[in-house]
């Protein structure tokens, strides 16, 4: 499965190399290695992409970030707290 099949032509060296970084961090943290995750990653990479990003360390911060960010106030969800 090519999961940066969506990546917008002419985009695909950005987006590997963007996923690349924030996917070996990400499982360096600990985060589990799954394909739900590496979808929402690639998300994250194609958001900052469509906005006009074309440095991949940003973009691959961004992409940290809001992953992580999305998996807090998902557990914070399931706790029953509201995300602040």
């Amino acid at each position: 499965m090519n999961i940066l099949a969506g990546v917008a032509a002419g985009e695909d060296e950005l987006a590997e190399s963007a996923f690349r970084i924030a996917w070996d961090y990400l499982l360096g943290t600990g985060y589990e290695d799954s394909a739900g995750h590496q979808v929402a990653v690639v998300g994250y990479i194609n958001d900052a992409i469509d906005r006009g990003v074309r440095h991949k360390l940003i973009i691959a911060n961004r992409a940290i970030t809001d992953f992580q960010r999305a998996k807090a106030d998902f557990a914070a969800m399931q706790a029953g707290v509201l995300p602040v």
